[in-house]
């Protein structure tokens, strides 16, 4: 299973997000155009509108011209009996012998200048391949996305689909999980990718897999089957996940990691919990992520909340709770020792301003659907907007606080974004906020993968408020879609931005369903629009303030927005 994951900096706030295939004409499409000639001349002279549905013939003969194949060896003077629409089409031909075509045999029809669904492309593509769908795959992500096939098979199918990368994420900004698609129709831009990924598995395949490193570790498996001294404590599948650990610890990447079965759930769980906009749970009414130097900051208090009644506060940094370190835990483990049930109550060890602190709570109910990630207030005729996280509803209340404040009377002469703490979350949705407060055809930013091949990404919204004066408040915890958003209004000198320099989490990571476990990797970089390097940079302020009051971060803004 494959998904992109932006950032997860933090818990109870959004901070992942899944990243789809660029409608832009990307340097992935002219990679197939170049490399195996599969676009027509036309479409290689003129716009190539990747944004548009390819239809089954059409796509058909991509693949046999992709693939190099020698269609007149597989001719069939019958065909018309098999697709009655069909005479003498020599691609229909061919893909009828090579079983390719089966799910239209059907209709018998082809129907060659009908669109053609996703689904049916993978269908296509795994007949010629010989991809064989496994029962069940996938099994521990099943939830990860909102609209799989009812049909087993065709669940599996798509789930393979997406793990061997073919189908990528089509989510819009207001949804809540991640989606597939597989009935809607397939694009060019997907076609496209679909054959280049299709190139990069054959080479893939043609390796040999039999290399003397993957001989020695089968050959010390067997070893320690055959020779360790105590055998009954023995476990295949312990064997297994510590030798892939031991490959991805091995890259030195805090944000890759292997996740074995068990783990693997409980992080899907978090990530749907993450992804739900309205859920509810008994704890402490936080949103934390990960401090500079170890613990976890709390980054929001949400009002009424029994964080709230201890009198935590945002900033500070948890090192212990009831008594046990927490720094060697992940988020997710963590997050479950301050989840508990209602009326429960634990001890936290804080740091705040130097000092040791410890605080009780008594867990209750939390409703997130309370708390939202949007507020504002006006302040000497400036609309001060605080936004914590980037979730998908984040935009909506963005945009419905610029609408409502913003007026031909209201007076207001600035506007303050203010990302301190923000962890990051959907990019897209960093996207549509921009896209009120830069033109249109800005960039947003841009996502590298490992050979350098670029996608762009550009604002998506009203560009209503793109005159009026603007500051961006960041500190050290605003991290991933918080950057891309303070990066982009720094690279278009669109306002200042006053803080300290962010986090730096400039990197994407994918999710890769295993038959046991799941693959978490990073797979792209993000950039600015002039191309900075934000991960471990981050984006440096243009007045720089640290560990001052509301106060005084509200002065600074005052002397830039006159």
């Amino acid at each position: 299973m494959k998904k992109v994951i932006l950032g997860f900096l933090g818990a109870s706030l959004l901070s992942g997000t899944v990243l789809g295939f660029s409608d832009n004409v990307s340097k992935h499409v002219q990679n197939v155009a170049d490399n195996t000639g599969v676009f027509t001349e036309l479409e290689q002279k003129f716009a190539f509108h990747g944004y548009k549905s390819i239809r089954r013939g059409e796509f058909l003969e991509w693949i046999f011209d992709n693939k190099n194949i020698n269609i007149d060896a597989y001719q069939n003077e019958n065909i018309s009996d098999i697709f009655i629409d069909v005479k003498d089409n020599s691609y229909v031909s061919a893909g009828y012998a090579l079983g390719i075509l089966t799910q239209f045999e059907s209709d018998g029809k082809f129907l060659k200048n009908r669109k053609l669904t996703r689904i049916d492309a993978v269908k296509m593509l795994f007949a010629l391949e010989g991809v064989s769908v496994v029962q069940n795959a996938g099994t521990e992500m099943h939830n990860f996305w909102g609209d799989l096939p009812t049909s087993v098979k065709d669940k599996n199918l798509i789930l393979v689909a997406i793990e061997k990368g073919f189908l990528q994420n089509k989510a819009t900004l207001t949804s809540k999980i991640s989606l597939i698609k597989p009935y809607d129709y397939l694009t060019k831009n997907d076609a496209a990718w679909m054959l280049y990924v299709l190139n990069n598995k054959s080479e893939e395949n043609s390796k040999d897999l039999n290399s003397q490193k993957f001989n020695n570790l089968k050959r010390v498996e067997e070893l320690l089957q055959s020779q360790y001294l105590r055998q009954n404590e023995l476990e295949e599948n312990e064997l297994e996940d510590a030798a892939i650990s031991g490959m991805v610890t091995s890259l030195n990447d805090p944000y890759s990691v292997y996740l074995p079965q068990e783990k693997a759930k409980a992080f899907t769980n978090y990530i749907n919990e993450e992804f739900e906009v309205e859920k509810e749970y008994a704890g402490l009414g936080v949103a934390i992520q990960p401090a500079t130097n170890g613990g976890l900051v709390i980054t929001e208090i949400f009002k009424g909340s029994p964080a709230s009644v201890s009198n935590l506060q945002e900033g500070d940094v948890i090192i212990a709770i009831d008594g046990v370190d927490i720094l060697d835990l992940s988020v997710s483990d963590i997050v479950d020792k301050i989840k508990g049930e209602v009326g429960t109550s634990s001890v936290l060890r804080i740091e705040r301003n130097g000092k040791t602190l410890t605080k009780s709570f008594v867990r209750k109910k939390i409703f997130i659907e309370n708390y939202s990630t949007v507020s504002s207030e006006i302040k000497d005729h400036i609309l001060w907007i605080k936004v914590r996280s980037f979730k998908s509803f984040t935009s909506r209340d963005f945009k419905k606080i610029l609408r409502e404040n913003i007026t031909d009377n209201s007076g207001v002469r600035g506007v303050i974004i203010d990302l301190r703490f923000n962890p990051g979350g959907l990019m897209n949705v960093a996207q549509e906020m921009l896209g009120e407060v830069l033109p249109d055809g800005s960039i947003a930013v841009r996502l590298y993968d490992s050979k350098e091949l670029e996608d762009i990404y550009y604002v998506d919204g009203s560009a209503d408020y793109t005159e009026i004066p603007l500051v961006v408040f960041q500190n050290e915890y605003s991290a991933s879609a918080s950057e891309i958003f303070s990066a982009a209004i720094k690279d278009y000198e669109r306002g200042d931005i006053i803080g300290t320099t962010s986090f730096g989490k400039g990197i994407a990571q994918q999710l890769f369903t295993l038959s046991r476990g799941s693959l978490k990797v990073t797979t792209s970089e993000f950039r600015s629009p002039l191309q900075n390097i934000i991960h471990k940079v981050g984006v440096t302020p243009d007045h720089e303030m640290r560990n001052q009051s509301d106060e005084s971060y509200f002065y600074e803004a005052k002397l830039r927005l006159k």
